[in-house]
């Protein structure tokens, strides 16, 4: 399911900015406004309108991970308000002028924003995952760093709900906040460097028309050097990634010296020094995804490799990651895993499920599957979901919610 955003510019003014000040990165964002519009994965808006909500010391909203898992919860006042067309990937609001519910208003501009310029940049959700430095503050959701390592680009994201997208009279205001930002003392602590890049997005929706972002430009000087760059853009992606190897295999070898790998990027100025660096085991012989360990888990035609998780008694969901990315991150390729993109999807694909005879023995969810329960040799209970229906997003993150509706068999061994 596709949302359809409009992209403008703000003005005229606005839009010279923009050419006069990122001539390189103009010519990209002008392709996408004479288009006059982008589509989104409807998914990908929901998780990006809740990134507000980050908070690094609370668990469940410290990631792009946490918050996507999180995401009923969070998106439900926004439902409340707001509509989605399925036929014409409309997003609109049910009440106008909807303002005084900051909350909406503030998810639809974050949404928005994100959505529009991992478009137009080629990002993916890993991108704007929220990481540590040394020596300088948290890089937050609002931050990537764009291809080639030639830009770092923070958004400021406004939101409004108005009678009509069209009339700037309604959100004028948001303008005028976005164009004061690089001078907020706060703003200039956090990106003392400069940030390359600085686009602000005012995304507003009506009761009639398509989701609308007007783009506006708060020029900023910046310091940042390539060295700097590469060390945000690589400790973004594979921080996120860490995020849900650890969902699928917590206690792996590859997931302790991923985490290992993330600490020390942390701590070195000049992380090139660790390019092809790979990840290795007790013996020092790099990691590989042996067969073994596909054997062991479950997965999507054996490239697939992921976790089946229960949430509830009747409802389970797969995470899994592909063979592709997995090599990448265990031989720290970091111009692969910096230019990783994957097709985003929704198809129905056959899931080989491979969980522990203990864990099955003590799962409600697999007492409740219409599946004979049988303990294989390995200590593995084995099982097939024929009908599972399978969404990939654009970092790569493969995902698939499982019910007892779904029609199961048991392999032929």
């Amino acid at each position: 399911m596709d949302l359809r955003i409009d992209v403008a510019y703000y003005d005229d003014v606005e839009e010279n900015l923009l050419q006069k000040n990122y001539p390189n990165e103009f010519e990209r964002i002008d392709q996408i406004v004479k288009a006059g519009y982008i589509k989104v994965p409807f998914a990908d808006f929901k998780t990006y309108s809740q990134m507000h909500h980050r908070n690094s010391e609370y668990g469940k909203l410290n990631s792009f991970t946490t918050i996507q898992e999180n995401i009923g919860d969070l998106y439900g006042n926004v439902n409340v308000y707001t509509g989605f067309e399925i036929e014409t990937g409309r997003f609109y609001t049910e009440y106008p002028n909807n303002n005084e519910q900051n909350h909406v208003s503030e998810s639809i501009g974050c949404g928005g924003a994100l959505s529009v310029l991992s478009q137009i940049y080629g990002l993916t959700q890993a991108d704007w995952q929220r990481i540590n430095i040394q020596g300088h503050k948290d890089f937050d959701f609002d931050s990537a760093v764009i291809e080639n390592f030639n830009k770092m680009i923070v958004v400021e994201a406004k939101g409004s709900i108005v009678s009509d997208n069209s009339l700037k009279s309604n959100f004028s205001y948001h303008k005028s906040n976005i164009k004061e930002k690089k001078s907020d003392e706060g703003f200039k602590s956090k990106y003392a460097k400069g940030t390359d890049l600085l686009i602000g997005g005012i995304t507003v929706i009506d009761k009639v028309n398509h989701a609308k972002i007007y783009l506006v430009d708060p020029p900023e000087v910046s310091q940042l050097d390539e060295k700097f760059r590469l060390k945000i853009k690589i400790l973004k992606r594979l921080t996120f990634y860490l995020d849900w190897i650890s969902i699928i295999s917590k206690r792996a070898y590859f997931t302790i010296a991923l985490k290992n790998r993330v600490k020390a990027l942390e701590k070195i100025d000049d992380i090139s020094k660790l390019n092809f660096l790979a990840l290795v085991n007790a013996s020092n012989k790099q990691l590989q995804v042996s067969d073994d360990f596909v054997k062991s888990r479950s997965n999507i035609g054996g490239t697939i490799i992921g976790n089946l998780s229960e949430i509830k008694s009747k409802k389970a969901v797969f995470i899994g990651l592909n063979m592709e990315l997995y090599n990448l991150i265990m031989e720290q390729d970091f111009k692969g895993i910096s230019s990783y993109k994957a097709d985003s999807f929704i198809g129905n694909r056959r899931i080989d499920i491979k969980i522990s005879g203990k864990k099955a023995e003590s799962s409600e969810f697999i007492r409740n599957i219409d599946v004979d329960y049988r303990k294989g040799r390995s200590e593995l209970f084995h099982f097939i979901v024929e009908d599972a229906i399978v969404f990939q997003n654009s970092a790569g993150v493969i995902y698939s919610i499982i019910t007892t509706k779904n029609k199961y068999s048991l392999p032929y061994e």
